[in-house]
């Protein structure tokens, strides 16, 4: 694991600056609090590997609180995979929108793309941070205008022809209510799995916790020895 150091030289920011640069993030006041919450970040990495994120898994966040648990969730599932080590209070400065945080993770992010996988294509860059005028609830509102368009074509394109003995007014009516099921159905799904990834993050950080309080009640207990035979 590779420590989460928030300290760049002078030339590893002008590497970034390049880097980011390419992709159309401009690190203003805007973009640091779009930053800030993990959705964005989990973008730029689904747009260079989208094997890696599962973006079902991240819902976007305005409260402190609520940002933290999602990059508790992302720390989990994606920046170990990528042997990124982050405390809690790396992920705490990460949601709060720190520029030293951001720089390093996108640093990183930029080094690991460029080691381990081909540059990103002009048609995935992330045009709705710093340089253009798209807010992430915007883009995330059109991507799924544009899913949904997109099924609502299919389901058109899907229907065979109906006979004689069906209505076809009412047969496309049931295909749309089906439609409608099929939607709620891998929306309580998604819910599912973001709850799913949350409680792992809660059982790690109790685990942690309870190390924590053995290892401080066994000091307490060493010392307590100590005294005595000191007496």
């Amino acid at each position: 694991m590779m420590p989460f150091n928030r300290t760049l030289s002078s030339e590893q920011l002008q590497e970034l600056n390049k880097w980011m640069s390419n992709l159309q993030i401009k690190l203003d006041n805007r973009t640091r609090r779009e930053l800030s919450d993990v959705v964005n970040v989990a973008q730029i990495i689904n747009n260079l590997n989208s094997k890696l994120v599962d973006m079902c898994c991240y819902k976007s966040q305005s409260s402190l609180a609520l940002k933290l648990e999602n990059w508790e969730i992302f720390n989990h599932k994606v920046l170990r995979k990528l042997g990124l080590k982050l405390s809690h209070n790396d992920l705490t400065q990460l949601a709060s929108g720190s520029l030293a945080a951001l720089k390093c993770l996108l640093y990183y992010l930029m080094t690991w793309n460029r080691d381990g996988l081909s540059p990103v294509s002009p048609s995935k860059r992330i045009s709705s941070i710093g340089g253009k005028k798209k807010t992430s609830g915007r883009l995330s509102g059109s991507t799924e205008l544009a899913a949904e368009q997109k099924s609502n074509e299919n389901v058109q394109l899907d229907m065979p022809e109906v006979g004689m003995s069906v209505p076809y007014a009412k047969y496309k009516q049931v295909i749309q209510e089906n439609y409608k099921k099929k939607r709620y159905l891998s929306s309580i799904s998604h819910k599912a799995k973001y709850l799913e990834s949350l409680m792992m993050v809660k059982e790690d950080r109790i685990n942690f916790l309870l190390e924590r309080i053995a290892a401080l009640a066994a000091l307490a207990n060493h010392n307590a020895k100590n005294c005595s035979q000191a007496d």
